[in-house]
Protein backbone atom coordinates (compact mmCIF):
# COMPACT_ATOMS: atom_id res chain seq x y z
CA UNK A 1 0.00 0.00 0.00
CA UNK A 2 1.17 3.67 -0.74
CA UNK A 3 -0.54 6.73 -1.52
CA UNK A 4 -2.04 5.17 -4.74
CA UNK A 5 -2.69 1.82 -4.96
CA UNK A 6 -3.59 -0.34 -2.26
CA UNK A 7 -3.30 -4.45 -2.58
CA UNK A 8 -5.93 -6.49 0.05
CA UNK A 9 -5.84 -10.24 0.18
CA UNK A 10 -5.28 -12.95 2.77
CA UNK A 11 -3.68 -15.74 3.22
CA UNK A 12 -3.05 -18.64 6.78
CA UNK A 13 0.13 -18.33 8.40
CA UNK A 14 1.65 -21.98 7.02
CA UNK A 15 2.37 -23.96 4.77
CA UNK A 16 -0.96 -24.50 2.77
CA UNK A 17 -1.68 -20.66 3.05
CA UNK A 18 1.74 -19.90 1.14
CA UNK A 19 1.70 -22.60 -1.12
CA UNK A 20 -0.87 -24.41 -1.77
CA UNK A 21 -4.32 -22.18 -1.11
CA UNK A 22 -5.64 -19.90 -3.79
CA UNK A 23 -6.16 -16.59 -2.01
CA UNK A 24 -8.79 -13.61 -3.61
CA UNK A 25 -6.35 -10.29 -3.61
CA UNK A 26 -8.03 -6.83 -4.91
CA UNK A 27 -5.56 -4.33 -6.43
CA UNK A 28 -7.47 -1.10 -6.66
CA UNK A 29 -6.30 2.50 -7.12
CA UNK A 30 -10.03 4.16 -5.52
CA UNK A 31 -8.83 6.81 -3.53
CA UNK A 32 -11.31 6.22 -1.24
CA UNK A 33 -11.03 2.53 -0.75
CA UNK A 34 -6.72 3.12 -0.50
CA UNK A 35 -7.26 6.26 2.48
CA UNK A 36 -9.96 4.25 4.34
CA UNK A 37 -7.21 0.98 3.98
CA UNK A 38 -4.54 3.72 5.09
CA UNK A 39 -6.62 4.69 8.38
CA UNK A 40 -7.21 1.02 9.35
CA UNK A 41 -3.83 -0.15 9.27
CA UNK A 42 -2.41 2.94 10.94
CA UNK A 43 -5.51 2.59 13.54
CA UNK A 44 -4.22 -0.65 14.45
CA UNK A 45 -0.56 0.39 14.74
CA UNK A 46 -0.76 3.24 17.10
CA UNK A 47 -2.72 0.46 19.10
CA UNK A 48 -0.01 -1.96 18.90
CA UNK A 49 1.85 -3.53 21.42
CA UNK A 50 5.05 -5.48 21.90
CA UNK A 51 4.30 -9.25 21.13
CA UNK A 52 3.73 -11.09 24.10
CA UNK A 53 5.29 -14.49 23.86
CA UNK A 54 3.52 -15.58 27.05
CA UNK A 55 0.03 -14.63 25.98
CA UNK A 56 0.56 -16.29 22.81
CA UNK A 57 1.53 -19.74 24.21
CA UNK A 58 -1.71 -19.75 26.75
CA UNK A 59 -3.96 -19.10 24.06
CA UNK A 60 -2.26 -21.77 21.98
CA UNK A 61 -2.52 -24.40 24.84
CA UNK A 62 -6.10 -23.26 25.08
CA UNK A 63 -7.01 -24.61 21.89
CA UNK A 64 -5.00 -27.23 21.97
CA UNK A 65 -7.66 -28.06 25.03
CA UNK A 66 -10.62 -27.11 23.09
CA UNK A 67 -11.22 -24.02 24.93
CA UNK A 68 -10.89 -21.08 23.46
CA UNK A 69 -11.19 -19.57 20.19
CA UNK A 70 -10.22 -16.07 18.46
CA UNK A 71 -7.99 -13.39 18.34
CA UNK A 72 -5.29 -12.01 21.26
CA UNK A 73 -6.79 -8.53 20.38
CA UNK A 74 -9.53 -6.38 19.31
CA UNK A 75 -10.01 -3.51 17.66
CA UNK A 76 -12.92 -1.23 17.01
CA UNK A 77 -13.13 0.76 14.03
CA UNK A 78 -15.50 3.53 12.60
CA UNK A 79 -18.64 1.22 11.54
CA UNK A 80 -18.67 2.69 8.19
CA UNK A 81 -15.18 1.33 7.20
CA UNK A 82 -14.68 -1.20 4.81
CA UNK A 83 -12.55 -2.36 7.64
CA UNK A 84 -15.04 -2.56 10.15
CA UNK A 85 -15.12 -5.61 12.40
CA UNK A 86 -12.19 -7.39 11.27
CA UNK A 87 -10.52 -7.11 14.36
CA UNK A 88 -13.93 -7.32 16.60
CA UNK A 89 -13.82 -10.44 18.98
CA UNK A 90 -17.28 -12.38 19.89
CA UNK A 91 -18.62 -13.04 23.20
CA UNK A 92 -19.17 -16.61 22.08
CA UNK A 93 -16.36 -18.15 19.76
CA UNK A 94 -15.83 -21.73 18.32
CA UNK A 95 -13.16 -24.07 19.06
CA UNK A 96 -11.88 -26.59 16.89
CA UNK A 97 -14.34 -29.06 18.42
CA UNK A 98 -17.11 -26.41 17.20
CA UNK A 99 -18.58 -25.97 20.98
CA UNK A 100 -19.06 -22.78 21.90
CA UNK A 101 -16.44 -21.54 24.31
CA UNK A 102 -16.99 -17.86 26.42
CA UNK A 103 -15.08 -15.48 26.53
CA UNK A 104 -13.83 -14.42 29.22
CA UNK A 105 -13.84 -18.00 30.48
CA UNK A 106 -15.80 -19.09 33.51
CA UNK A 107 -15.09 -21.30 35.94
CA UNK A 108 -16.71 -23.15 38.48
CA UNK A 109 -13.67 -24.68 41.24
CA UNK A 110 -13.99 -26.03 44.60
CA UNK A 111 -11.95 -26.22 47.51
CA UNK A 112 -11.95 -27.61 51.29
CA UNK A 113 -13.16 -25.24 53.96
CA UNK A 114 -9.55 -25.16 55.32
CA UNK A 115 -8.18 -23.41 52.22
CA UNK A 116 -10.84 -21.19 52.89
CA UNK A 117 -9.49 -19.93 55.82
CA UNK A 118 -5.78 -20.61 55.28
CA UNK A 119 -6.25 -17.83 52.38
CA UNK A 120 -8.45 -15.64 54.40
CA UNK A 121 -11.05 -15.88 51.74
CA UNK A 122 -14.14 -15.47 54.54
CA UNK A 123 -12.42 -12.49 55.57
CA UNK A 124 -11.61 -9.26 54.06
CA UNK A 125 -9.33 -10.55 51.31
CA UNK A 126 -9.94 -9.00 48.50
CA UNK A 127 -7.12 -10.22 46.49
CA UNK A 128 -4.96 -13.26 46.64
CA UNK A 129 -2.84 -15.67 44.41
CA UNK A 130 -4.52 -18.87 44.19
CA UNK A 131 -4.80 -22.59 42.72
CA UNK A 132 -5.56 -21.72 38.73
CA UNK A 133 -5.11 -24.15 35.69
CA UNK A 134 -2.41 -24.09 33.30
CA UNK A 135 -4.33 -21.99 30.43
CA UNK A 136 -6.12 -19.14 33.06
CA UNK A 137 -5.50 -15.65 31.55
CA UNK A 138 -6.37 -12.27 32.77
CA UNK A 139 -10.01 -11.67 33.02
CA UNK A 140 -11.39 -15.39 33.26
CA UNK A 141 -13.68 -15.44 35.61
CA UNK A 142 -14.10 -18.18 38.56
CA UNK A 143 -16.37 -19.57 41.44
CA UNK A 144 -14.58 -20.50 44.39
CA UNK A 145 -16.88 -23.42 45.91
CA UNK A 146 -16.91 -25.02 49.23
CA UNK A 147 -16.50 -28.72 49.14
CA UNK A 148 -18.51 -30.57 51.97
CA UNK A 149 -16.92 -29.77 55.68
CA UNK A 150 -18.05 -29.85 59.02
CA UNK A 151 -19.31 -26.26 58.81
CA UNK A 152 -22.84 -26.54 58.33
CA UNK A 153 -23.45 -23.37 56.96
CA UNK A 154 -20.52 -23.38 54.26
CA UNK A 155 -20.60 -26.88 53.29
CA UNK A 156 -21.47 -27.54 49.97
CA UNK A 157 -22.05 -23.76 48.25
CA UNK A 158 -21.00 -21.44 45.52
CA UNK A 159 -19.25 -18.97 48.07
CA UNK A 160 -17.77 -15.94 45.83
CA UNK A 161 -17.04 -14.89 42.81
CA UNK A 162 -13.20 -13.81 41.55
CA UNK A 163 -11.51 -12.53 38.29
CA UNK A 164 -8.00 -13.69 37.34
CA UNK A 165 -5.67 -10.47 37.28
CA UNK A 166 -2.56 -11.90 35.61
CA UNK A 167 -2.04 -14.60 33.47
CA UNK A 168 -1.17 -18.32 34.85
CA UNK A 169 1.85 -18.52 37.07
CA UNK A 170 3.95 -21.86 37.87
CA UNK A 171 5.24 -21.63 41.45
CA UNK A 172 8.04 -24.65 41.17
CA UNK A 173 8.46 -26.05 44.76
CA UNK A 174 4.98 -25.10 46.00
CA UNK A 175 1.94 -27.62 47.28
CA UNK A 176 -0.01 -26.43 44.32
CA UNK A 177 2.36 -25.26 41.92
CA UNK A 178 -0.50 -23.98 39.06
CA UNK A 179 -1.44 -20.35 40.51
CA UNK A 180 -3.07 -16.95 39.10
CA UNK A 181 -3.59 -13.63 41.16
CA UNK A 182 -7.15 -12.56 41.75
CA UNK A 183 -9.29 -9.99 42.78
CA UNK A 184 -12.87 -10.37 44.56
CA UNK A 185 -15.52 -9.20 42.15
CA UNK A 186 -18.66 -10.35 44.70
CA UNK A 187 -19.43 -12.75 48.22
CA UNK A 188 -22.97 -14.01 47.57
CA UNK A 189 -25.02 -12.95 50.32
CA UNK A 190 -26.27 -16.03 50.51
CA UNK A 191 -24.26 -18.77 49.68
CA UNK A 192 -25.95 -21.28 47.00
CA UNK A 193 -26.27 -24.98 47.45
CA UNK A 194 -24.61 -27.76 45.19
CA UNK A 195 -27.87 -29.39 44.67
CA UNK A 196 -29.48 -26.15 43.17
CA UNK A 197 -26.61 -26.44 40.29
CA UNK A 198 -27.34 -30.20 39.87
CA UNK A 199 -30.87 -29.24 39.73
CA UNK A 200 -30.18 -27.25 36.66
CA UNK A 201 -27.60 -29.45 35.00
CA UNK A 202 -24.51 -27.82 35.96
CA UNK A 203 -23.03 -30.34 38.20
CA UNK A 204 -23.61 -33.99 37.55
CA UNK A 205 -23.76 -36.33 40.95
CA UNK A 206 -21.86 -38.75 39.52
CA UNK A 207 -18.78 -36.63 39.60
CA UNK A 208 -16.68 -36.58 42.82
CA UNK A 209 -20.05 -35.92 44.26
CA UNK A 210 -20.88 -32.68 42.03
CA UNK A 211 -17.61 -30.89 42.68
CA UNK A 212 -14.72 -30.76 39.92
CA UNK A 213 -12.11 -31.67 42.14
CA UNK A 214 -8.75 -30.32 40.16
CA UNK A 215 -7.51 -26.86 39.42
CA UNK A 216 -8.96 -26.53 36.31
CA UNK A 217 -12.79 -27.07 37.76
CA UNK A 218 -15.29 -27.11 35.24
CA UNK A 219 -15.58 -24.90 32.03
CA UNK A 220 -18.69 -23.29 31.06
CA UNK A 221 -19.10 -23.69 27.24
CA UNK A 222 -21.52 -21.56 26.04
CA UNK A 223 -23.44 -18.38 27.09
CA UNK A 224 -26.61 -20.36 27.88
CA UNK A 225 -25.09 -22.24 30.66
CA UNK A 226 -23.79 -19.13 32.23
CA UNK A 227 -26.98 -17.23 31.71
CA UNK A 228 -28.43 -20.56 33.75
CA UNK A 229 -25.52 -20.25 36.37
CA UNK A 230 -26.32 -16.39 36.94
CA UNK A 231 -30.16 -17.15 36.87
CA UNK A 232 -29.94 -20.12 40.26
CA UNK A 233 -27.41 -17.23 41.95
CA UNK A 234 -29.80 -14.81 41.16
CA UNK A 235 -32.48 -16.90 42.80
CA UNK A 236 -31.07 -17.13 46.15
CA UNK A 237 -29.78 -13.65 46.14
CA UNK A 238 -32.23 -11.54 43.76
CA UNK A 239 -31.02 -8.58 45.44
CA UNK A 240 -27.51 -9.13 44.06
CA UNK A 241 -29.05 -9.82 40.75
CA UNK A 242 -27.74 -7.06 38.56
CA UNK A 243 -24.24 -7.33 40.06
CA UNK A 244 -24.15 -11.56 39.61
CA UNK A 245 -24.67 -11.16 35.85
CA UNK A 246 -21.98 -8.38 35.29
CA UNK A 247 -19.46 -9.91 37.20
CA UNK A 248 -20.65 -13.49 34.93
CA UNK A 249 -20.67 -11.58 31.91
CA UNK A 250 -23.91 -12.90 30.88
CA UNK A 251 -26.82 -10.90 29.21
CA UNK A 252 -29.54 -10.20 32.02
Amino acid sequence: MDDAVVIIGSANLSSAGFGGNQEAVILTNQSSVVTDARKFFSAIWKDARPLNIKKIKSVAVSKTHGEESGSIGKHSLDPTSLFAGAHKTPKVTKSSTNQQIVDPKIRICAFPIKRFHEGKLLGKCDKIEWSATTTTLEGDVHLFCVTKGSDDELSDVVHSIWQATSDHIHRKGRKWPERAKFKRILTLGRPVKKSDLIGVGLLMKKHHVGWPMNNSGKLLKSEATVIRLAQVLSKANPKQRAKIFTALHANN
